[in-house]
């Protein structure tokens, strides 16, 4: 039986569980089978042991690998329930490791006191400084203990006035988010490895994942070190790394400690990162995940060469995005009147399409009719509140925050500052993109659908159709695209042998995906390097070309070498 893509489907438990969940060490002898014999990623993989011996004088013990991603559908809704289908690259973060442990020189009995931990951070990337701080172990694990990703405060910073450079955030949130965990977990086998002693792990970055291209080489990056810290921490001390922390788990935790860094994103990019290759992945009502068949073409990744930075200016653009669908999800639920059992309103879109049992054409439909284009700061107020007063202050803040479901303090920066909120485009984004993922889905054939390589030829169109759409709904009612992905998607879009190209990642920056026929790729790729790239000066492109537009396939997830 084919599935009924307009409603909302949730993964049966069964359908993800096939696949291994555990995080083992495997020898450097299998990196080659693990990277599918890829060369350039076996030279990143060397260069990041030898790097890291020269930065440090010994060898690392371990070398975690993430790799980034490109999100073929499901654009900005991940974060509001729904699942998406990304796809992990070859292009990836190494994070070599070491951990070392020296007594400390002490006649007090007290010495927990004066266990300290050293973080070493260094990369191969001349655009990242190095960080090196040290940390009073009984201090972090106090303050971890009261941390949440919710929490204003980055626990990884000792004072407010710490300035530690920018990039180095993702590696320490990395490890700290796993420290919380293993103090939740594993808290004898995290005493026995801190205490009483001076503990000083090193780390050394290396990565192949473009930046700023909307491939997602920050949450690479937190994957890559949380992977060598837990492995750092307990298969050093006779303790096994698959048993303390599950895969899935691991994809939970990264997406909440990358929260530390100051963007509300929805958990996409670290759980294909970790799961690898084509996935659907579902959020709601638990996180899960499915392996989907591609179809027999090829996906060609062009950069726009405009970057992209989700922590800038985030309350104007990537936070107020999430904000604006908390605002359009309570619209919403008023006017076709759904509550909880509470009496209160949903506030994620995705529990509000499951309890309201429409389909997505519905709710489209509806939102069209019903749902403001804009409303201002005062109007929502007055809306969730009945505020009768025009004074905007931190109070009224906190209650729409609370009231819209709004926990963290970026999106609460949003409430503070923003004027207006676009609704209806957003919502019609959010519910129609939904909607392309489950069809994207089934005609890749999908384990409900076997009915879907009968006109193989007929699917392939359609991809391409809803990769358009995608694009087109980014572009005008997400507003995420910019004038640069704009062109070079259109561009894509008129090149030899395309089916379909749209945007990836955040946006407003980054690049674009194609679905190209594996027999024209060649003349795709020329096409687009005359009629874009040859327009960008040569001192404004990357010298290797491979590193704003490359060939692609789905590749194999995160994996932890131990070093020889």
């Amino acid at each position: 039986m084919a599935m009924d893509s307009d409603k909302l489907l949730i993964l049966e438990e069964t359908e993800g569980s096939s696949q291994d969940d555990t995080i083992e060490l495997v020898p450097l002898s299998s990196a080659s089978e693990l990277l599918d014999h890829s060369e350039s990623q076996l030279a990143a993989l060397q260069r990041a042991q030898d790097e890291f011996q020269q930065a440090y004088n010994h060898a690392p013990q371990y070398v975690a690998r993430a790799p980034g991603r490109v999100n073929l559908i499901g654009e900005h809704i991940d974060y509001n329930g729904f699942g998406v289908l990304p796809m992990a690259l070859q292009q990836s973060v190494f994070c070599a490791v070491s951990c070392r442990q020296s007594q400390l020189a002490t006649t007090t009995t007290d010495t927990t006191a004066e266990s300290t931990l050293e973080l070493h951070i260094q990369s191969t990337s001349p655009q990242a400084p190095p960080c090196r701080v040290q940390y009073n172990v009984s201090e972090i694990l106090d303050r971890l203990s009261q941390a949440e990703s919710s929490s204003n405060d980055p626990p990884f910073l000792k004072t407010q006035e710490e300035n530690f450079p920018d990039w180095s955030h993702y590696v320490l949130c990395a490890i700290f988010g796993i420290l919380q965990q293993l103090q939740e977990t594993h808290p004898t086998q995290l005493t026995a490895k801190l205490h009483p002693q001076h503990t000083t792990i090193c780390f050394l970055i290396h990565g192949t994942v473009p930046q700023g291209a909307g491939v997602s080489s920050s949450s690479a990056l937190v994957v890559a070190s949380a992977m060598a810290t837990v492995t750092a921490l307990l298969s050093s001390n006779n303790s096994s790394t698959s048993s303390a922390i599950t895969k899935t788990q691991m994809a939970a935790l990264c997406a909440r400690c990358e929260r530390w860094v100051g963007t509300e994103g929805g958990g996409m990019d670290q759980a294909i990162s970790i799961f690898g290759r084509l996935q659907y992945i579902q959020f709601q009502p638990t996180l899960a995940h499915a392996s989907v068949s591609s179809l027999p073409l090829l996906w060609v990744v062009c950069h726009s060469l405009q970057e992209s930075h989700k922590r800038v200016d985030a309350a104007l653009y990537f936070n107020k995005r999430v904000v604006e669908c908390k605002v359009a999800c309570r619209w919403l639920a008023h006017t076709i009147v759904k509550k909880n059992d509470n009496d209160t309103y949903p506030t994620l879109l995705w529990e509000l399409v499951r309890q309201s049992n429409l389909s997505f054409s519905e709710l489209e439909a509806v939102t069209k009719e019903k749902i403001p284009e804009t409303v201002t700061r005062a109007e929502l107020e007055r809306f969730v509140l009945g505020a009768t007063t025009e004074e905007h202050n931190n109070a009224l803040v906190a209650q729409l925050a609370s009231q819209l479901g709004i926990a963290r303090p970026a999106g609460m920066e949003v409430l503070k500052v923003a004027e207006s909120y676009s609704v209806r485009d957003r919502l019609l984004h959010v519910l129609s993109e939904a909607r392309r993922v489950q069809a994207f889905r089934s005609l890749c054939g999908g384990p409900a659908d076997n009915n879907a390589n009968n006109n193989k030829k007929d699917a392939e169109r359609q991809v391409g159709t809803l990769l358009n759409q995608s694009h087109a709904s980014c572009s005008d009612w997400y507003q995420c695209s910019s004038r640069q992905l704009d062109q070079l998607q259109h561009t894509c879009q008129q090149a030899p042998g395309a089916l379909g190209s749209r945007m990836t990642g955040a946006g407003w920056g980054g690049c674009v995906v194609a679905l190209v026929s594996s027999n024209q790729v060649d003349e795709f790729c020329q096409f687009v390097r005359t009629n874009y790239y040859a327009d960008i000066p040569d001192d404004d492109k990357p010298t290797n070309e491979s590193d704003y537009m490359f060939v692609t396939q789905p590749s194999p997830g995160s994996n932890v070498f131990e070093s020889n």
